[in-house]
C-alpha cells in the first residue's frame, strides 16, 4: 500500500549530475533512496518550486532556461523515472530564473522573477498560464507582469530575487516579489505594484 501523503526533496547539480529525489527526507530511521531524474542544466540548478498537487516541479538554470518535470505521483522506487514527462518550457528567460511560484489554487499558474541589473525583454517578473500543459517552448503562453509608468519605469531594471503567489486569493493575481529595493506586491496580475514591505497589497 502505498502512502500517497511522503514528502519530496529534491537536489540538483551540474551536467552529469544530475538532478536527485527522495520521498524518505524525513524518515530518520532509514538512509534515504535517491533517484536521478534527469540530468541537470550544463550551469547547473538555480531554483525549484513543485505544484500544491505533487504532481510537477519546476526548476530552473543558471542561464536562465526553466523545465518542468511531471508524473511525479508516479515515481514511488528507482525504474519509475520512465513515467516522468520532462519539458522545457523556456530555453532563455534573459536573465537568471531566481525565483519560482507555482499557484496553490491552479498550477497551471506559474509566475517566475529574474535577477540582474537593467531590462529584460520579457520581463523581470513572468506569468506563465499553461505551466502543466505546455509540451513544449513554443506552446508556453508567457507575458511580463512587472511594468512601471511615468517617474518609475526605472523600478523595471532592478534585480527581482524571489515570487510568492498568494494562496488565499483563489483568482492567482495576488503576487508578492522580493527585489533589490524590498518587497513588491499586486493585488491585479501584475496591472499595478507597490511597494509593501510589512504590508499586504491591495
Amino acid at each position: 500500500v502505498q502512502d500517497t501523503f511522503t514528502s519530496m526533496f529534491v537536489t540538483g547539480f551540474y551536467g552529469t549530475d544530475g538532478i536527485w529525489i527522495t520521498r524518505e527526507a524525513l524518515n530518520l530511521n532509514t538512509t534515504p533512496d535517491w533517484w536521478k531524474i534527469n540530468d541537470a542544466p550544463s550551469t547547473g540548478v538555480k531554483t525549484f518550486e513543485f505544484s500544491r498537487d505533487g504532481k510537477h516541479m519546476f526548476y530552473s538554470s543558471w542561464s536562465g532556461g526553466l523545465w518542468r518535470v511531471s508524473n511525479l505521483d508516479q515515481l514511488w522506487a528507482e525504474g519509475d523515472q520512465e513515467n516522468l514527462d520532462i519539458v522545457q518550457l523556456i530555453p532563455n528567460a534573459g536573465g537568471v530564473v531566481t525565483g519560482i511560484a507555482s499557484d496553490p489554487n491552479d498550477p497551471e499558474n506559474l509566475v517566475i522573477s529574474i535577477g540582474g541589473y537593467g531590462t529584460v525583454s520579457g520581463g523581470k517578473v513572468q506569468k506563465i498560464t499553461n505551466a502543466t500543459t505546455a509540451q513544449s517552448s513554443s506552446e508556453v503562453d508567457r507575458s511580463s507582469i512587472w511594468e512601471f509608468t511615468g517617474d518609475e519605469t526605472d523600478m523595471e531594471k532592478m534585480p527581482c530575487y524571489s515570487v510568492v503567489i498568494d494562496v488565499m486569493d483563489e483568482s492567482g493575481e495576488t503576487i508578492i516579489v522580493g527585489t533589490e529595493f524590498g518587497v513588491f506586491g499586486s493585488s491585479d496580475n501584475g496591472n499595478s505594484w507597490e511597494q509593501c514591505n510589512g504590508v499586504a497589497p491591495g
